[in-house]
């Protein structure tokens, strides 16, 4: 038997177990095992974790069994837990995943993850454009037959943010603001050919206030 703790954040719902002998060697077919939802516990992913020293390692699994690099919500999860449970006796931090350390801090009853500056280069993503570009801001990405508009940046995962004036969150779990429209946005989410790791996709929505630094 092995032990194991059902969380989320936001709506994304990940399986916690700490790493032990009793984790079978496939983690892959673990989590596409432990994921299901009919025969399963039921999730969108799996994380093992491990204390190490002053901070814990994790390893990420899609509920298809692929690895993740890290996920927001998922560092998120792992904090709240194990600050939650004692195993962790301070409200900053640091989690490792195998695209780098970051680090969280509990305050209050949110948990808030530090995932580092993002990153806006085509190698970084990767992306790949039909010419050379320095960024990747306000591109224009045809999809369905139409042109939108996106920025895509890198933060340890597999990003892209399109902008709408109204805005939903969510990594290709979809909350339909007032003027999108779901198959543009599936469209849009699953047009992965220039992106070398695949993509996610969030809409935004302008913030009120200075323009972000160049």
């Amino acid at each position: 038997m092995i032990p194991f703790v059902k969380t989320h954040a936001l709506g994304n719902d990940f399986i916690l177990v700490e790493q032990s002998s009793k984790v079978p060697a496939d983690h892959s077919e673990l989590a596409r095992r432990i994921c299901d939802r009919y025969f399963g516990i039921g999730a969108d992913g799996l994380i093992l974790w491990q204390a190490a020293g002053d901070s814990f390692t994790l390893r990420i699994f899609n509920r298809d069994g692929s690895e993740a690099e890290c996920s927001g919500n998922g560092l998120r999860c792992v904090a709240a837990y194990l600050i939650e449970s004692g195993r962790w006796q301070k409200n900053d931090i640091r989690l490792e995943t195998i695209s780098g350390v970051y680090r969280l801090r509990r305050t209050g009853r949110q948990y808030e993850a530090d995932m580092g500056q993002p990153q806006l280069s085509p190698a970084a993503i990767p992306f790949i454009p039909p010419e050379p570009i320095e960024r990747i801001v306000d591109y224009p990405l045809r999809a369905n037959g139409r042109v939108f508009a996106i920025t895509a940046c890198s933060t340890g995962k597999t990003p892209t943010s399109n902008t709408w004036d109204h805005c939903w969150n969510g990594i290709l779990r979809f909350h339909i603001g007032r003027t999108s429209n779901l198959s543009t946005s599936l469209t849009i989410a699953k047009s992965k050919s220039r992106f070398g790791s695949g993509a996610s996709d969030g809409h935004t929505r302008r913030a009120q206030g200075p323009a972000a630094p160049q």
